[in-house]
């Protein structure tokens, strides 16, 4: 069993890649989206056109993205990310 004990999350799953066969590879089977624009901002400072679109590229990447706001990022990226710097001791 290639995949037993190979963990895979945020929507992916274990498959046998194809170009080595030997390996297990954390697959995003997601292809589309709908198309409505309802753009939500997430906690790395992007904007996604949709909610969706932000957990297709969570799952590609195999790392968590936390929407920060609905709508567009901007001040409330900047304020968020002042106030986690803030937190640091890095902030003014």
């Amino acid at each position: 069993m290639l995949c037993m004990g190979h963990s895979c999350s945020y929507g992916a799953v274990c498959e046998r890649d194809a170009k080595e066969p030997h390996r297990a590879i954390c697959v995003c089977h997601r292809s589309s989206c709908p198309t409505h624009a309802r753009p939500v901002c997430g906690h790395n400072g992007l904007t996604y056109k949709n909610e969706c679109h932000l957990r297709m590229e969570e799952c590609s990447l195999q790392r968590r993205i936390r929407i920060l706001s609905q709508g567009p990022c901007g001040e409330a990226y900047r304020v968020s990310l002042k106030v986690y710097t803030w937190g640091k001791g890095q902030g003014s």
